[in-house]
């Protein structure tokens, strides 16, 4: 197989694997998903959830959270978790 059929086999398999994302935004999409929850089932600081989720930091956390889901993480605790 030469490096064209092979970048051809991989693009195939990611738009398969990936349900349409490119892999860098499944990617994302799994480490906010994994943020979320750990927002909402510890009391880790956001800080810590940050490289638990592979974000690096509490401030490239936020940056992303304001983005795909317009608010910080901690509004998105205080909205999540139960009392």
């Amino acid at each position: 197989m030469d490096n064209a059929s092979a970048c051809r086999s991989v693009r195939r398999i990611g738009i398969v694997l990936y349900d349409g994302f490119s892999p860098l935004e499944y990617l994302l999409r799994v480490r906010v998903d994994r943020a979320c929850r750990l927002l909402i089932e510890t009391d880790f600081p956001v800080e810590t959830i940050a490289r638990r989720c592979g974000m690096g930091n509490s401030s490239r956390l936020g940056k992303i959270f304001r983005k795909k889901l317009l608010m910080p993480p901690t509004a998105y605790r205080l909205r999540n978790k139960a009392p």
